[in-house]
């Protein structure tokens, strides 16, 4: 039995996080580390990052004592390799006595107890969209993770219940630990101008990496069926389905009505929010959704794929259609640009949402999680 006594010293490992490559689980785990810093318990915190995490987020990263870490984090194996090797010693050094790791498994190989973040199991859900390689390492790795942690953090219901159905983990462990909208800090920057939108055309904005399973293939097939005067604009990284969105745009005939912006900074796109028609979310897949969030709390109506995945995040504030029901998805975006009562029934049930969930309580509860695993039988 642990030490009750005193809060641990809580080592979080982001080796596995790249920068502008891995989605809304850098959003969501940074976000929760900034209001994690507010917090007493702040100062038991001890950050293991790569230089390049360190660039990309100097300011979450000056909060907490931090060690850089030189790993070369895009190689899967390679970093596999250093946490139970450079992170373990590292750990030791730093007087850790138990570790957070945010990147969904938990090293081959390590000593301290305990707590993972998965924020989806969608590789073994789906594997088509994998690499036979990589769905072969998860269907290892994840149920292996699950009974060694102390503590399993997961952003929605639909992700608890997958990892007590689907790897076997022990319910009392799994605490449900929502995503949130921007924190305001991230919104407070004089650069507030946002990308313009060409002939001012309605647009509809979907902010997604280009990973497999989050449709956009079906949304080219719904903007090919909608009127030439609705718009469609994409951010986020490139995924590897990028190409094939790229040349379904030119197959398709719409070159002059697809716009794929890249990684914006987050006022860019809370412009871009608030200047949409609609915001879609036709994923296939998702852990919780944080577009849907994010949109809500900048007041744009939001039409979501049904997925389970996205129901705590959508509330009664958005309207769902299958991703493949193109009729459904045309249909409800005629209805929000035609319908203005609609949309401010939407835009207000919204915000009523995005106001149920905050980073603050995110973090209180990651640090009770923590609390927790330390005080429970290893």
């Amino acid at each position: 039995m642990s030490d009750s006594g005193a809060f641990p010293r809580v080592g979080v490992n982001l080796l596995w996080l790249l920068p502008g490559r891995v989605g809304g689980s850098e959003q969501a785990t940074m976000r929760q580390l900034s209001a994690l810093a507010e917090l007493p318990e702040a100062t038991n915190y001890h950050l293991f990052c790569t230089p390049e995490v360190a660039r990309a987020h100097p300011a979450i990263v000056r909060a907490f004592a931090v060690t850089e870490l030189a790993v070369d984090a895009d190689s899967r194996l390679r970093r596999i390799v250093a946490e139970s090797s450079t992170l373990e010693r590292a750990a030791s050094r730093a007087g850790v006595q138990l570790m957070h790791h945010p990147g969904g498994t938990l090293p081959m190989r390590s000593r301290f107890p305990a707590v993972v973040t998965i924020h989806d199991i969608q590789p073994l859900d789906l594997p088509q969209y994998s690499s036979a390689l990589k769905h072969r390492y998860l269907a290892i790795s994840l149920p292996r993770t699950v009974r060694r942690a102390r503590g399993i953090a997961v952003p929605s219901a639909f992700v608890a219940r997958r990892v007590i159905v689907r790897l076997g983990a022990d319910p009392r462990r799994v605490a449900v630990i929502p995503w949130g909208p921007p924190r305001a800090a991230e919104l407070s920057s004089e650069q507030a101008s946002s990308p313009s939108q060409r002939d001012g055309n309605d647009y509809l904005l979907y902010p997604a990496v280009t990973w497999p399973h989050k449709g956009h293939l079906a949304l080219l097939e719904v903007m090919a069926a909608l009127p030439e005067d609705i718009d469609l604009v994409l951010t986020g990284a490139e995924g590897p389905a990028h190409a094939a969105v790229l040349d379904a745009v030119t197959r398709r005939g719409l070159g002059n009505r697809v716009r794929h912006l890249g990684r914006l900074s987050q006022i860019e796109l809370d412009g871009l929010y608030r200047g949409a028609l609609a915001v879609v979310v036709p994923s296939e897949y998702e852990g919780f959704g944080m577009p849907v969030i994010e949109a809500e709390a900048a007041g744009a109506p939001v039409i979501a794929s049904d997925h389970p995945g996205l129901d705590e995040a959508c509330g009664d504030a958005a309207l769902r259609v299958a991703t493949a029901d193109v009729a459904g998805w045309v249909a409800a975006v005629q209805s929000v640009r035609s319908d203005t009562q609609r949309r401010e029934r939407l835009v207000a049930a919204g915000r009523r949402v995005a106001a149920t969930f905050n980073w603050t309580d995110s973090a209180r509860a990651l640090v009770a999680l923590h609390r927790s695993a330390w005080e429970s039988p290893s």
